[in-house]
């Protein structure tokens, strides 16, 4: 049978403090064997003979008694101390133990979800490290791409250098007009900006290493007379040699031409033996035949020197 704390108590608190009959018993048991000895000592004082009595019978009993109780007492505190101090010793431990297990719980807990944080920050930090490896991968592509455009652009510049070096090679070697002339096809001109007679004006292209202008295709015309001014031009064309044959400065003969309607007529017989041109908007029938003498603006052709 287990005797549980309140009964431990109850024993406890009756030998600590026991019943009023018991402890009136063991009180009178006492007086008497006190009241006793006192009687035994005035005998021996007065002479008296002791005799047995009731009292003197007595002691041994109480005695007795006073043993069980002490004995009980003893036995009751030993049991006390044997299974309650310990179970309350156990129970304090439990609670102990339990708080800390309490207690080792939480930071197990805590624990766990710092563990789970850190988790979570390595999954975050290794998917940062993977975006960051990609992105190094791209730059290194980039890097070689560009690398590669780079090796092209300066293969392509060299070319391009060598281009243009041969460009300049060539333009060192090819002819260019002289000053003022304008280019047109494989030709230059010259247009003044004096007035002078047919013979002056030749002359003054002679001067510049070129000659009177001849006129060889339509476009030709049609170049010389955007660049008139709305004027009338001396041209390299003349009858002088023989009336009605004209030639070319060049001595060739002319082939095809751009008189205006009714030229040219040798007007009033004023031996208009030159011919100059562009003054009318068509330039296909601009050209007219004039004296000699006339002062007029003139063109100048000659090759690219």
């Amino acid at each position: 049978m287990v005797t549980t704390d309140k009964e431990y108590e109850n024993i406890y608190s009756g030998l600590v403090f026991p019943d009023n009959d018991v402890y009136n018993t063991l009180q009178q048991a006492t007086n008497t064997t006190q009241r006793a000895q006192e009687k035994g000592q005035a005998s021996v004082r007065t002479g008296t003979p002791r005799h047995c009595c009731t009292p003197c019978r007595l002691t041994p009993v109480c005695l007795g008694l006073l043993s069980v109780f002490l004995l009980a007492a003893i036995v009751s505190l030993c049991l006390y101390y044997n299974g309650v101090l310990p179970h309350k010793c156990e129970a304090a431990n439990s609670s102990t133990i339990l708080s800390e297990l309490e207690r080792l719980e939480a930071r197990n807990r805590n624990l766990s979800e710092q563990g789970m944080q850190l988790r979570r920050e390595k999954e975050e930090v290794e998917k940062q490290r993977n975006t960051l490896q990609k992105q190094l991968a791209s730059a290194k592509k980039e890097m070689e791409n560009v690398k590669k455009d780079n090796t092209q652009l300066h293969s392509q510049v060299h070319e391009k250098q060598k281009s243009i070096d041969d460009l300049t090679a060539k333009l060192a070697n090819i002819k260019q007009c002289p000053r003022d002339f304008l280019p047109f096809k494989s030709s230059c001109y010259y247009f003044s900006h004096a007035k002078k007679n047919w013979t002056d004006s030749r002359k003054d292209c002679k001067a510049r290493r070129a000659d009177l202008v001849k006129i060889a295709s339509q476009g030709e015309q049609e170049f010389l007379q955007h660049h008139c001014r709305s004027e009338y031009y001396w041209i390299g064309l003349t009858d002088s040699a023989k009336e009605g044959t004209w030639m070319w400065v060049d001595d060739s003969r002319l082939s095809l031409g751009y008189w205006e309607d009714g030229e040219p007529n040798n007007w009033e017989n004023r031996n208009e033996d030159c011919v100059h041109g562009f003054r009318k908007e068509d330039a296909l029938k601009s050209w007219n035949d004039a004296a000699c003498y006339e002062q007029w603006f003139y063109i100048c052709e000659t090759k690219p020197q």
